[in-house]
């Protein structure tokens, strides 16, 4: 069955009333021609509506759309994009889009600026919903992009696998203080040759969560800017664990909703070509310009930004004219300057144990590494000093003991510090660690007296409620 060009198979316009739409596996495919989309929702997620499909859809041509939604969506059907460039399996503008088929990602045209995505959300405030892969998406073409999110109010979360291979590929890209967490794995194919394949990228403030595997052979694991939040909690055994680099400071323009057309304009995300002569990333040369890549949507437009750096190629343009290959193979790395610190987060609560990044004696330039403790073992104590188990600490004593880097440890939470008990041993540096509550009294204003008298009765009563009261499970007593 065709869904013809500029045209939507299934579409959901009800702005008050619930509507669902579940389609069973069928024996045929949905082909998608040119500019159109498969299910298309612009009804309110607060209705309450669902999708749920098993269809298998196949492209015909560019700039298509799997499924396009507001509302709560599952798809367990397979996603075909390999034909056409610039098309994109699915996108959430406002609801949580669930992902549990194989999403095959296609081609992209950098000179169009159209590029091929397998999961998307996020744009202005009005449209930025959350996406999570259960299922498999393969990013087997250059310069594409597995799961993408931008915005505050925008969440990916990987818990199934994605799997890269053309040149240029990014499994998860996180912009705009967007939230991405990986749960399952992220990694190159056996048959993988491509260059500057990058697990996850952050960008403008956004956060990287990694508590599952990130593998990239001969690429870059987390390639996150200065503003971006690399939450080391995982395994990540790429070439290079992550890099450091200079993002590009940009205004996000917020429109005004527009009423939507029966076809929606399709989300466009241009990434220029990558220059194959790029400047060295290193503490002496200036780093270069990093390309933007706009994405639109009917609802606004933002900005994306995509980094130049690829390990594997050469860095220093002063190599360009040399053809020695021992000189060659001395470029074709990282520079060691270029992380001295990392950081780590360790949840606390004995339950989700989290990882901490290995390899780290390959990192000569380290000199310190900062634990963040999460306070989780405080939702189930009602104590105000806690001593950290052995059994969370020591996979991060057995990782560190071979960098030799100075352990740092501070509190994920406002409202409690941490402190390092170190050991003198400098195999296994970490002896315990200490989570202390700092009174509510301290964030009190001196002149502020019923402020203080308020956060004096929190104080009192903190320690009392049972663990499984309502005060308790509440953000206010924590």
């Amino acid at each position: 069955m065709k869904v013809g060009q500029n045209s939507v198979g299934y579409l959901i316009t009800a702005a008050n009333t619930k509507t669902d739409i579940k389609k069973q596996r069928h024996q045929v495919m949905f082909i998608l021609e040119k500019n159109s989309v498969y299910i298309y929702s612009r009804a309110p997620q607060n209705l309450g509506g669902k999708i749920e499909t098993e269809s298998k859809i196949v492209t015909d041509g560019n700039n298509s759309y799997g499924i396009y939604s507001s509302q709560d969506f599952i798809n367990r059907g397979d996603i075909d994009l390999k034909s056409g460039t610039g098309n994109v399996g699915i996108y959430s503008s406002q609801g949580i889009g669930q992902n549990y088929g194989t999403i095959d990602v296609g081609p992209s045209d950098v000179t169009a600026g159209k590029y091929g995505i397998g999961m998307a959300t996020g744009s202005t405030a009005a449209s930025m919903g959350t996406i999570e892969n259960h299922g498999t998406i393969n990013v087997t073409k250059n310069s594409s992009v597995g799961m993408y999110a931008s915005g505050s109010g925008s969440k990916a979360i990987n818990r199934g696998t994605i799997n890269l291979e053309g040149n240029d590929t990014v499994g998860m890209y996180i912009d705009d203080h967007a939230t991405g967490e990986n749960y399952g794995t992220i990694q190159t194919t056996p048959a993988a040759s491509g260059t500057g394949i990058k697990g996850v990228v952050t960008k403008n403030g956004g956060i990287i969560k990694n508590y599952g595997t990130i593998h990239i052979a001969g690429g870059v694991g987390v390639y996150n800017e200065a503003a971006s939040e690399y939450q080391v909690q995982g395994t990540n055994t790429s070439a290079t664990a992550s890099s450091v680099g200079t993002g590009v400071n940009r205004t996000v323009a917020e429109k005004s909703i527009t009423k939507v057309p029966a076809h929606p304009s399709p989300v466009s995300i241009p990434i220029p070509a990558v220059q194959n002569e790029t400047s060295r990333v290193d503490t002496d040369i200036a780093l270069p310009q990093a390309p933007k890549m706009p994405i639109s949507d009917f609802t606004g437009v933002t900005t994306l930004n995509m980094p130049v750096e690829q390990a594997g190629h050469n860095f220093d343009n002063s190599s360009n004219n040399n053809n020695n290959s021992s000189s060659n193979n001395t470029n074709n790395t990282i520079s060691i300057r270029e992380m001295s610190t990392i950081g780590m987060y360790v949840d606390t609560s004995g339950i989700n144990h989290t990882n901490p990044i290995q390899g780290l004696n390959n990192l000569p330039g380290l000199t310190d590494i900062n634990l963040i403790m999460g306070t989780e073992v405080t939702n189930t104590l009602n104590a105000k000093a806690v001593q950290i188990g052995d059994d969370i600490l020591q996979p991060y004593n057995d990782a560190l003991g071979s960098a030799g880097a100075k352990v740092n440890v501070d509190s994920a939470s406002l409202t409690w510090k941490a402190h390092l008990v170190e050991s003198g041993n400098t195999a296994a540096p970490i002896k315990t660690v200490y989570m202390e509550k700092i009174p509510y009294t301290d964030f009190a204003n001196k002149n502020d007296t019923d402020t203080g008298h308020f956060l004096d009765g929190l104080e009192q009563r903190y320690g009392i409620e049972d663990i499984n009261s309502r005060e308790k499970n509440s953000s206010l007593i924590s």
